[in-house]
Formats: C-alpha cells, sequence, structure tokens
C-alpha cells in the first residue's frame, strides 16, 4: 500500500499520489459530464419538462434550483471578543514579557482617557491684520508688466529671409546690396586706394647646373656617408 508524502531521501515532487488524476485530466472529465448532463436533461424533454416539474414543486425549484444562481447572502461578522486583561502576577514571565503587558495596559488606559476628555470648543478669531507701528504703509508694488519684444534689426531680418539660400546665392546678393548701397562715406575702395600697396615677390631664377658641379656635389655627399 502507498503511502502518502515524500518518502525519505527522494527529491520533492510537487505531492500528487501516483496514478492519480492531474489538473488537466479533470478538467476534460468535468466537461464530458458537463456535456452527458446537458444531453441527458434535453432527452427528458428540456425546458419544457423542467418547467412541468418546476410548476407542481416549486418550493423545490426556489430553495434548490434558483437559490443557486442568486448571489450568496450577506452574513453578519460575529462579535470578535478580546480578553484585554492584563495578568503579570505568572512567575513564569520574563521581565521583558512583563514589561511588553504593561506597556500595553498603559497604552489601553490611555485610549480610555481620550475617549473620555470633553471635546474644547475651538472659537474663531479675526484673522490677523498686521499694520506698520508708525502708521505709514508702503504703497502695493505695481503689478509686473510683460515687457514689449525687442525690435528686429535689418541685419536679423535679413539673416533669416536668407536662411534658405546656398552661399553663393548670399554672396551674390551681398555684391548687389554693396553695390547699391554704395556712398562715398562707407566706401572702402581696393588696397591701392587706401594707401597700401600690394606685395609681390619677385620670382626667384633657377640656374641649371653643369655636369661638374653635379659630380662633385655626389663625391662630397659620398665621403659624407662614410
Amino acid at each position: 500500500m502507498a503511502t502518502r508524502g515524500k518518502p525519505v531521501g527522494l527529491p520533492k515532487s510537487g505531492g500528487r499520489v501516483k496514478k492519480s488524476l492531474d489538473r488537466q485530466q479533470r478538467v476534460l472529465i468535468s466537461g464530458e459530464l458537463a456535456h452527458s448532463i446537458l444531453a441527458t436533461f434535453e432527452l427528458l424533454g428540456g425546458t419544457a419538462a423542467m418547467f412541468e416539474w418546476a410548476a407542481e414543486n416549486q418550493t423545490v425549484f426556489y430553495t434548490q434550483i434558483l437559490s443557486r444562481l442568486m448571489p450568496a447572502p450577506q452574513r453578519d461578522d460575529p462579535a470578535i471578543e478580546v480578553n484585554t486583561q492584563v495578568n503579570i502576577g505568572d512567575a513564569n514571565l520574563t521581565e521583558r514579557q512583563a514589561a511588553v503587558r504593561v506597556a500595553f495596559a498603559l497604552a489601553k488606559a490611555t485610549y480610555q482617557l481620550q475617549d473620555e476628555e470633553p471635546a474644547i470648543d475651538i472659537t474663531p478669531r479675526q484673522a490677523c491684520d498686521w499694520r506698520d507701528p508708525v502708521g505709514v504703509r508702503e504703497p502695493d508694488p505695481p503689478p509686473l508688466l510683460r515687457p514689449e519684444p525687442e525690435p528686429i534689426g535689418p541685419d536679423k531680418q535679413r539673416w533669416v529671409e536668407e536662411l534658405p539660400l546656398t552661399d553663393e546665392q548670399r554672396r551674390d546678393n551681398a555684391l548687389v546690396r554693396e553695390t547699391l548701397e554704395c556712398t562715398l562715406e562707407n566706401y572702402r575702395g581696393g588696397p591701392g586706394e587706401q594707401g597700401g600697396s600690394v606685395s609681390r615677390s619677385s620670382p626667384t631664377a633657377v640656374t641649371k647646373r653643369s655636369a661638374g658641379e653635379l659630380a662633385r656635389s655626389m663625391s662630397r655627399r659620398g665621403r659624407d656617408l662614410l
């Protein structure tokens, strides 16, 4: 006879008895039984036969069948009695256990005193209106105004308008604008007109060395390497 529980020395398992039905098998059997019950009910006459039986046995129908479809009635919670008696005379109590019981008794008495204290009537008072001792109050500061937006300058406006343009288009626009807006006061002129001179480096003459000079330089190079 197989005993329940895990034998000594074997690893822990789910606790199911060998050859017993598992959860999936129970679900299949329950489904088959429900199908059989429904088929039997239809063969016996279905709802019409059940109506005839319920008409003759109304009490049984209401108490045994219809009551299963209704929600369960609410039950009143039973009165829970809490033993608040504190016993300290036990000789087997340790000092810590006795101190815990004494603290519980003191806390219980404190809560009882709070319930017995009369309610304190609070009289409403006028809100404090502070005044300057001298009698002169400073005027309230003016309300903050939203600053007006700064006007957009022509340079910034031009920069915004030229954002979708390419670099070459911006240079062309700058050249056209400088040509149209040029006056005697803002004309810059070229370097020659401003008193400067363009420095030009004179080209250095490159002379071709003769065969003798090349031979002498190669011999000196060979001696330096040795």
